[in-house]
């Protein structure tokens, strides 16, 4: 028997029988069935030679808030290394052969990746 929703069952009758009532058996205890298995599962979870290699989440949340505004003030600070770029490449692309730019914006890049690195 449905009211009008999936989450409004409220009995469930099998070839005449009444099998759940509210979404719990009649005839046997599914309320002790799974604290048995949540007991088991807390159990072998303890036992478990887990090692944690990352943060909770939360803990992990925390960080980022925390680091986030270094994060964005180091973005910031690498707008200015953007815009000449693409200022430079508008005037100098013509006179630059291909490989000679690819050797620059990978050095470009490293430069860029290290100055990061050695603030952070």
């Amino acid at each position: 028997m449905r009211l009008a929703n999936r989450d409004q069952i409220v009995a469930v009758v099998v070839a005449g029988r009444l099998r759940l009532w509210h979404g719990w058996p009649l005839d046997w205890n599914a309320r002790a069935l799974l604290d048995d298995v949540a007991r088991a599962a807390r159990d072998a979870v303890a036992r478990a030679p887990i090692q944690k290699v990352h943060a909770s989440s939360a803990a992990h949340a925390a960080e980022v808030r925390r680091h986030g505004w270094v994060q964005f003030v180091t973005a910031l600070l690498l707008l200015p290394a953007l815009a000449v770029g693409a200022i430079l490449s508008r005037h100098v692309h013509h006179r630059v052969a291909g490989r000679g730019m690819r050797i620059f914006v990978l050095l470009f890049a490293i430069v860029s990746g290290l100055v990061l690195l050695l603030r952070g």
